[in-house]
């Protein structure tokens, strides 16, 4: 799970930052054509469009992580587990989600 979190952060990342983006084409031609509030206002709607998606695709792997930890979870309900688990798949995925930063 880590590793794909790793993976899908930044791909996700270009497609609203990179040059051949349509967001920041959108940017580019406002700024061109218009005054700054539009450049800015143009800058803020790119922004706020790539920051929703991204919050979406975080929920969504956070949400993927509970549902395996919950399935890995093989304890019968009458015979609670005494040992927690070795390590967190919430905190796999968010290591996952700063794999990307260097």
């Amino acid at each position: 799970m880590r590793h794909s979190c790793g993976a899908l952060i930044p791909e996700l990342v270009k497609a609203f930052t990179s040059t051949k983006s349509a967001h920041v084409k959108e940017v580019v031609k406002s700024s061109e054509q218009g005054g700054a509030s539009l450049n800015i206002l143009s800058g803020f709607v790119a922004g706020n469009f790539a920051a929703y998606w991204l919050g979406i695709v975080i929920v969504a792997l956070m949400g993927v992580a509970y549902l395996v930890a919950q399935a890995s979870n093989s304890t019968p309900r009458s015979a609670p587990s005494r040992t927690p688990p070795p390590c967190s798949p919430s905190g796999l995925v968010a290591f996952g989600f700063l794999a990307w930063v260097r």
